[in-house]
């Protein structure tokens, strides 16, 4: 039975896998017939996942990571029409303690597509924002009523985008894509297979990248599609 039941979660995990692949393909594919192609890349764990293993991380198949520059914004919401016809839903729009959208965020099958806008920093920088729960995961939020949101500012080093190839697609990352995933992980990137799969991690809490940590004082991030406002 148990035998059973092991199968069944693991091809649970493939189904959604598959999923998850075909839709960031489908992503891929929509966007190239929008003006945002070209004005986008991979980041975060797709990057990782590609740096590491040339393929999606074994935990990682509900999210994807994307970055625009914030001077690029118009782009991204001309593209919004095009993304929804191909069914990606409008899920999270989170804004700054300045009440400035910062991040996009597209929900397919379950899964998150996430676009965060970067901001051009002297010298050389790019800046950019997230949210996470304090002293917990978002896996854990749901036992942690009442939990508090804390808004972090990252800074990254601001490079050239360069073609790559991924899922038997073209997508564009930054330049020196080790440089990219040393300033967001630090070494974990880089540690072994059974190392980097055993130690928990979550980005607001120990990214070397995180310059600025503040209780997030907005408290909705929902998105019912709208593309106005700040």
């Amino acid at each position: 039975m148990p035998h059973t039941r092991i199968k069944r979660i693991r091809d649970t995990v493939s189904r959604r896998r598959s999923r998850f692949i075909n839709d960031l393909i489908l992503l891929n594919h929509t966007i190239a017939t929008t003006p945002l192609d070209q004005h986008y890349w991979v980041s975060g764990g797709l990057l990782l996942g590609w740096a590491r293993e040339r393929k999606l991380l074994d935990n990682d198949y509900h999210d994807a990571d994307f970055g625009i520059l914030a001077s690029d914004r118009s782009l991204f919401l001309s593209a919004i029409a095009s993304l929804k016809e191909a069914g990606f839903r409008p899920l999270y729009r989170w804004r700054n303690n300045s009440y400035r959208t910062t991040e996009w965020v597209l929900e397919k099958n379950g899964a998150r597509f996430e676009f965060f806008e970067y901001e051009k920093k002297a010298p050389n920088m790019l800046r950019n924002f997230g949210y996470f729960p304090m002293e917990c995961s978002w896996e854990e939020v749901s036992a942690k009523h009442p939990f508090v949101i804390e808004q972090v500012e990252l800074l990254l080093p601001d490079q050239p985008r360069v073609p790559f190839t991924f899922l038997e697609v073209d997508w564009l990352k930054a330049q020196d894509h080790e440089l990219e995933l040393d300033s967001l992980y630090g070494p974990r990137w880089r540690a072994s297979r059974d190392e980097f799969y055993s130690t928990p991690w979550i980005t607001g809490h120990h990214s070397p990248a995180v310059v600025v940590r503040e209780p997030w004082k907005v408290t909705n991030f929902d998105w019912d599609g709208s593309i106005d406002g700040p």
